[in-house]
């Protein structure tokens, strides 16, 4: 059974990695499919359970739990259920790979070739992520609507560099981990060392200052450990192993170093490593804010979509929807309570591991190269290794938000958590092993979630596709069935608004058209209902309001904005245009001139299909400016 569990494990990873890597969760069909698997997996659990042995460290189960029902009630009880589920299904993945690789594939082999398959599909990254850095940067064959501009930073099947930096740099350091260490065949120890050095040139692609940094200190840690694994044994076949650990911490640093001198780009990257002033600063500033509101125990889960908005400073134009520091972001979403929680959880992760790696150098030998020994220390080293490449990465993007790379955390933090078993253990009753079963519970928990949404979620991306595609009718067909299947989100009430909106402009009725219009702005409504803070929604509201000439009504909701996202400068140019529709030329003009300051106007207004000429605001404010007033 344990190669079973490995094969869906690796399967739920690959499926997850070839879906953009689950984006950032919110598109749950990105997503759906491997949590499936997952689940599937969990469940499976169920019938060797009376064989198998708890082989996970108390405190580490001890820190999982304690942590993991702290987050459970936080989210249950945060404002935006859609938000919160979000991040409710990457912890239940997250726990399922945890758990299935802590009592179940507890195989060192097993676990070696997990990872040696995730660097294969590093090599997929990185082809894709060539072609993206030298010829396309907006190329991602499995998106209809690309990735986005990234200024030629490599994102493989990623949407963000940061993300694919996070991935690469974790199989990275196990394969440099396996090459030095895991007792590899020479054919085997080859292919390792292409993969791995194929990782590090993906790497640099990215651009990810956050990646080289910790990378170059995963290795570092890597290389402190292996340099005292082997000090005590410094014998002919241990002193060339030392040599070339040290020679590959040098050799990282100075690839690095060479390739992004090469190139423009990257050198800039490389150059801004250590700025004083960056768009991060004032993104934790926000967060910084929003944990004072709730010190204690947080504002919710996922809620700096709205408060990093609420807080965001004039020069942050794009959408700030993750803090950039993962422990801010859980300080300001989980207060004080999740942060010193999460510490925990991986400081006692930490310490076990150290404490076991002690063990493992204490009867280390080099006279056996193929032994079981050799694999687990490969795999201890790599795991160490990584979790404190992860550590440093925290600090400055948010990739324990993007599920790919939280499952394969949790595949890491699950080795790491392993006990060795003691000659003559008994497995002991269940009193002794009731943890085996949390993950078959739990893949219940995923299969039952997950097989009611799949449908509706599916129909939610299809109808998302049909409208970028210009098939509108179609969209909204897609739509109206996936509410059929029991979805109700913010995003699905916005498409379906959108939908009746577009189809608005074919009717030649002033009352059909008002009557669509009116329609639509129900289906906002609808939206509203289910997430108050969304600005997208708030905005177009008013819009529709505006366009039914309910002036007043459409005023309050530009007020919410305004009190939601006080810089947005989309904000700004909808309260514009929205003076203007109704007759106030001068205000108009103003926040015209605010709304230029913050953003690109025409694309703002483009969305609904509006414009704003400032010569006809200037000329309109100068004429109601001169006229005289009727206190004259």
């Amino acid at each position: 059974m344990t190669s079973i569990f490995a094969v869906l494990i690796l399967a739920a990873f690959v499926v997850m990695q070839l879906l953009i890597g689950g984006g950032d969760g919110t598109r749950l069909i990105y997503v759906l499919p491997s949590y499936l698997l997952v689940g599937l997996t969990g469940l499976l659990t169920l019938f060797p359970l009376s064989r198998a042995r708890t082989r996970l460290d108390r405190g580490c189960l001890a820190t999982v739990l304690v942590l993991s029902l702290y987050l459970v009630l936080r989210m249950a009880s945060s404002p935006v259920g859609s938000l919160a589920l979000v991040d409710f299904l990457i912890l239940l993945g997250a726990l399922l790979v945890y758990f299935i690789t802590a009592f179940f594939v507890t195989g060192a082999g097993h676990r070696m070739a997990i990872v040696i398959t995730l660097l294969v599909i590093g090599l997929g990254h990185v082809a894709v992520g060539v072609f993206q850095f030298a010829k396309d940067s907006n190329f991602n064959p499995l998106l209809i609507d690309g990735r986005g501009d990234a200024s030629q930073r490599a994102s493989g099947l990623f949407i963000c560099p940061n993300h694919l930096a996070g991935f690469l740099e974790v199989v990275f350091i196990f394969g440099v981990s396996f090459f030095f260490w895991g007792g590899l065949k020479v054919w085997a120890k080859v292919l390792v060392a292409y993969l791995t050095l194929v990782a590090l040139a993906g790497l640099v692609l990215t651009g990810s200052r956050g990646g080289y940094l910790s990378a170059a200190a995963g290795i570092a840690v890597f290389g402190m450990l292996s340099v005292w694994t082997v000090r005590s044994s410094l014998s002919r076949q241990a002193l060339p192993r030392l040599m070339g650990i040290i020679a590959a911490v040098a050799i990282l640093a100075g690839v690095l170093t060479v390739a992004t001198d090469q190139n423009y780009s990257l050198r800039a990257r490389t150059n801004m490593v250590f700025m004083s002033k960056d768009i991060r600063l004032s993104l934790w500033e926000a967060a910084w804010k929003q944990f004072k509101l709730a010190p204690v125990f947080g504002t919710g889960s996922r809620t700096y979509l709205y408060y990093g908005r609420m807080f965001r400073a004039p020069e942050v134009r794009t959408e700030p929807v993750f803090v950039h520091n993962d422990y801010l972001q859980t300080l300001a979403e989980y207060g004080l309570v999740g942060l010193a929680l999460f510490l925990a959880f991986i400081g006692v992760h930490l310490r076990h591991a150290w404490q076991r790696w002690r063990v493992m150098v204490e009867k280390f030998t080099l006279s056996v190269p193929l032994s079981s020994d050799r694999r687990e220390l490969a795999l201890q080293l790599g795991g160490i290794g990584a979790i404190a490449a992860y550590a440093v990465h925290a600090v400055t993007d948010f990739n324990l938000h993007i599920p790919a790379n939280t499952l394969l955390l949790a595949f890491v933090f699950g080795i790491l958590a392993t006990r060795d078993t003691q000659p003559g253990e008994e497995r002991g009753g269940w009193r002794a092993r009731w943890p085996l079963a949390l993950p078959t519970g739990l893949g219940l928990w995923m299969l039952a979630l997950g097989a009611t949404k799949f449908p509706g979620e599916l129909c939610v991306e299809i109808a998302r596709s049909k409208m970028m595609a210009g098939d509108i009718t179609g969209g909204l067909e897609s739509a109206e069935r996936a509410m059929k299947w029991g979805i109700r989100s913010p995003d699905l009430f916005y498409y379906i608004g959108e939908a009746r909106r577009l189809l608005s402009r074919r009717l030649r009725s002033p009352e059909e058209r008002a009557s669509a219009i009116e329609s639509a702005r129900q289906a906002y409504a609808d939206g509203l209902a289910l997430f108050p803070q969304d600005v997208r929604l708030v905005l177009i509201t008013a819009w529709t309001l505006d366009k039914l000439d309910r002036f007043d009504e459409a005023e309050k909701f530009y007020a919410k904005a305004f009190a939601l996202d006080p810089n947005s400068g989309a904000v700004w140019a909808y309260y514009a245009w929205h003076c203007q529709y109704g007759g106030k030329p001068v205000e108009a003009f103003a926040h015209y001139q605010k709304a230029v300051q913050l953003c690109d106007v025409a694309a703002v207004m483009k969305v609904v299909g509006e414009r704003l000429d400032p010569k006809e605001l200037e000329t309109d404010a100068a004429a109601q400016a001169a006229r005289p007033s009727k206190a004259d």
